[in-house]
């Protein structure tokens, strides 16, 4: 595994984590390739980026799946409405370098 792959996969992820926590749509799906747009749908995609109570991430130590693309475990942490409670969501996001050598989010959590 490439050191310099793995940092800019992971640099990416946590852009697009980030996103989701201030709810900034726009810069998350910038951050998407075509695919992922595609597969979460475009109102996927916006009630991913809008979903209130957004409290913040974890991203896990990832892994290489194959060339140019590494997945990293995440933990979502948002505060469930009218309780206050904090709900933890276990997913993972996967990161592909793109044919123009930038990082996208190629599926989102």
């Amino acid at each position: 595994m490439g050191d310099s792959e793995y940092v800019l996969a992971l640099a990416s992820a946590d852009r697009l984590l980030q996103a989701w926590h201030t709810q900034d749509s726009e810069t998350g799906i910038a951050l998407l390739t075509e695919r992922a747009k595609k597969k979460a749908s475009a109102n996927g995609v916006e009630a991913f980026f809008g979903a209130p109570g957004a409290l913040g991430y974890e991203i896990v130590h990832g892994r290489r799946l194959r060339s140019g693309v590494y997945e990293f475990p995440v933990v979502l942490l948002s505060a469930r409405a009218g309780s206050g409670e904090i709900h933890r969501r276990f997913s993972s996001i996967v990161v592909a370098r793109t044919s123009n050598n930038d990082w996208a989010v190629d599926k989102l959590p």
